[in-house]
Protein backbone atom coordinates (compact mmCIF):
# COMPACT_ATOMS: atom_id res chain seq x y z
CA UNK A 1 0.00 0.00 0.00
CA UNK A 2 1.94 2.84 -1.18
CA UNK A 3 0.14 5.90 -1.13
CA UNK A 4 -0.11 9.17 0.12
CA UNK A 5 -2.31 9.11 3.07
CA UNK A 6 -2.78 12.31 5.44
CA UNK A 7 -4.25 11.02 8.66
CA UNK A 8 -2.58 7.68 8.60
CA UNK A 9 0.96 7.05 9.85
CA UNK A 10 2.71 3.83 9.56
CA UNK A 11 4.80 1.65 11.95
CA UNK A 12 8.24 0.48 11.35
CA UNK A 13 6.29 -2.84 10.47
CA UNK A 14 4.92 -1.52 7.96
CA UNK A 15 1.66 -1.78 9.47
CA UNK A 16 -0.97 1.65 9.13
CA UNK A 17 -2.79 3.08 12.13
CA UNK A 18 -4.90 6.01 13.02
CA UNK A 19 -7.42 7.17 15.45
CA UNK A 20 -11.17 8.41 14.86
CA UNK A 21 -14.34 9.74 16.61
CA UNK A 22 -16.84 6.89 16.80
CA UNK A 23 -20.79 7.97 15.97
CA UNK A 24 -24.03 7.09 17.77
CA UNK A 25 -24.41 4.08 16.92
CA UNK A 26 -21.15 3.08 18.13
CA UNK A 27 -22.71 4.67 21.85
CA UNK A 28 -26.10 3.27 20.88
CA UNK A 29 -24.88 -0.31 21.13
CA UNK A 30 -22.29 -0.40 23.80
CA UNK A 31 -25.07 1.27 25.85
CA UNK A 32 -27.98 -1.31 24.77
CA UNK A 33 -25.41 -3.78 25.58
CA UNK A 34 -24.97 -2.89 29.53
CA UNK A 35 -28.63 -2.33 29.81
CA UNK A 36 -29.12 -5.44 28.42
CA UNK A 37 -26.77 -7.49 30.77
CA UNK A 38 -28.13 -5.75 33.28
CA UNK A 39 -31.22 -6.87 33.04
CA UNK A 40 -30.55 -10.35 32.75
CA UNK A 41 -28.19 -10.35 35.76
CA UNK A 42 -30.92 -8.22 37.51
CA UNK A 43 -33.50 -11.01 37.05
CA UNK A 44 -31.02 -14.01 37.52
CA UNK A 45 -30.64 -12.50 40.90
CA UNK A 46 -34.73 -12.08 41.72
CA UNK A 47 -35.52 -15.82 40.34
CA UNK A 48 -32.74 -16.51 43.00
CA UNK A 49 -34.23 -14.65 45.66
CA UNK A 50 -37.80 -15.93 44.72
CA UNK A 51 -35.76 -19.59 44.99
CA UNK A 52 -33.81 -19.01 47.89
CA UNK A 53 -37.07 -17.53 50.05
CA UNK A 54 -40.39 -16.70 48.71
CA UNK A 55 -41.00 -13.95 51.73
CA UNK A 56 -42.22 -11.23 50.90
CA UNK A 57 -39.44 -8.82 52.62
CA UNK A 58 -36.38 -10.83 51.31
CA UNK A 59 -37.91 -10.42 47.45
CA UNK A 60 -38.29 -6.72 48.15
CA UNK A 61 -34.61 -7.03 49.58
CA UNK A 62 -33.67 -8.38 46.18
CA UNK A 63 -35.97 -5.94 44.05
CA UNK A 64 -34.41 -3.04 45.83
CA UNK A 65 -30.65 -4.43 44.71
CA UNK A 66 -31.64 -5.04 41.29
CA UNK A 67 -33.05 -1.50 41.26
CA UNK A 68 -30.21 -0.21 42.87
CA UNK A 69 -28.02 -2.22 40.37
CA UNK A 70 -29.72 -0.79 37.37
CA UNK A 71 -29.73 2.79 38.39
CA UNK A 72 -26.03 2.61 38.66
CA UNK A 73 -25.55 0.92 35.18
CA UNK A 74 -28.25 3.69 34.21
CA UNK A 75 -25.88 6.69 35.31
CA UNK A 76 -22.84 5.01 33.86
CA UNK A 77 -24.72 4.56 30.42
CA UNK A 78 -25.85 8.85 30.88
CA UNK A 79 -22.03 9.73 31.41
CA UNK A 80 -21.04 7.57 28.17
CA UNK A 81 -24.15 9.28 26.50
CA UNK A 82 -22.27 12.92 27.40
CA UNK A 83 -19.28 12.15 26.43
CA UNK A 84 -20.14 10.88 23.14
CA UNK A 85 -18.41 13.15 21.14
CA UNK A 86 -14.98 12.50 22.71
CA UNK A 87 -15.11 8.66 22.52
CA UNK A 88 -12.62 7.56 19.67
CA UNK A 89 -10.86 4.28 18.65
CA UNK A 90 -7.67 3.57 17.32
CA UNK A 91 -7.08 0.79 14.50
CA UNK A 92 -4.56 -0.46 13.24
CA UNK A 93 -4.62 -2.13 9.52
CA UNK A 94 -2.44 -5.06 7.83
CA UNK A 95 -2.63 -7.40 5.03
CA UNK A 96 -4.34 -9.91 7.00
CA UNK A 97 -6.42 -7.74 9.66
CA UNK A 98 -7.83 -4.58 10.89
CA UNK A 99 -7.16 -4.05 14.69
CA UNK A 100 -9.25 -1.81 16.89
CA UNK A 101 -9.72 -0.54 20.67
CA UNK A 102 -8.52 2.19 23.05
CA UNK A 103 -6.17 -0.27 24.79
CA UNK A 104 -3.94 -3.07 24.48
CA UNK A 105 -6.04 -5.23 26.34
CA UNK A 106 -9.46 -3.94 24.56
CA UNK A 107 -8.32 -4.61 21.12
CA UNK A 108 -10.28 -6.65 18.57
CA UNK A 109 -9.03 -8.27 15.36
CA UNK A 110 -11.06 -8.33 12.51
CA UNK A 111 -9.18 -10.90 10.03
CA UNK A 112 -10.73 -10.51 6.35
CA UNK A 113 -10.60 -13.92 5.93
CA UNK A 114 -13.56 -14.30 8.36
CA UNK A 115 -15.31 -11.12 6.75
CA UNK A 116 -18.94 -12.22 5.29
CA UNK A 117 -20.40 -9.15 3.69
CA UNK A 118 -19.64 -5.52 4.10
CA UNK A 119 -21.45 -2.29 4.00
CA UNK A 120 -20.19 0.94 3.94
CA UNK A 121 -21.76 4.35 5.05
CA UNK A 122 -20.14 7.61 5.71
CA UNK A 123 -17.07 7.68 6.85
CA UNK A 124 -17.13 3.89 8.15
CA UNK A 125 -17.01 0.38 6.73
CA UNK A 126 -19.56 -2.03 8.79
CA UNK A 127 -17.81 -5.83 8.13
CA UNK A 128 -20.23 -8.95 9.07
CA UNK A 129 -18.07 -11.74 10.12
CA UNK A 130 -20.21 -15.40 11.31
CA UNK A 131 -20.77 -14.01 14.73
CA UNK A 132 -20.68 -10.09 15.13
CA UNK A 133 -20.82 -6.72 12.93
CA UNK A 134 -17.51 -4.68 13.43
CA UNK A 135 -17.46 -1.05 12.42
CA UNK A 136 -14.35 0.64 10.94
CA UNK A 137 -14.19 4.00 11.17
CA UNK A 138 -12.00 5.91 8.61
CA UNK A 139 -10.82 9.59 8.43
CA UNK A 140 -12.84 11.02 5.80
CA UNK A 141 -9.43 12.54 3.55
CA UNK A 142 -8.33 8.69 3.56
CA UNK A 143 -11.56 7.28 3.24
CA UNK A 144 -11.15 6.09 -0.39
CA UNK A 145 -7.62 4.91 -0.60
CA UNK A 146 -8.31 2.67 3.16
CA UNK A 147 -11.67 1.56 1.57
CA UNK A 148 -10.43 -0.01 -1.68
CA UNK A 149 -7.71 -1.58 0.01
CA UNK A 150 -9.78 -3.13 2.66
CA UNK A 151 -12.13 -4.62 -0.07
CA UNK A 152 -9.06 -5.74 -1.62
CA UNK A 153 -7.85 -7.85 0.61
CA UNK A 154 -11.47 -8.84 2.06
CA UNK A 155 -12.15 -9.86 -2.06
CA UNK A 156 -8.24 -11.37 -2.00
CA UNK A 157 -8.66 -13.65 1.58
CA UNK A 158 -12.01 -13.92 2.41
CA UNK A 159 -13.43 -17.63 2.32
CA UNK A 160 -17.38 -16.07 1.65
CA UNK A 161 -16.19 -14.51 -1.94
Amino acid sequence: MDMKLKKIHTKEDGTRWWTCNVDDEFVIFSIRTALIVGGIVCAVVMLLGLFVSPDTQTVLIFLASCAGVMLFISMICGVIWLTRNRQWLSYDLTDEFVRYGKTRKNETSVFFEDVIKTEEEGNKIRLFTKHRKHLVYIPAEDYSAIRDFILAKIEEKSKFH
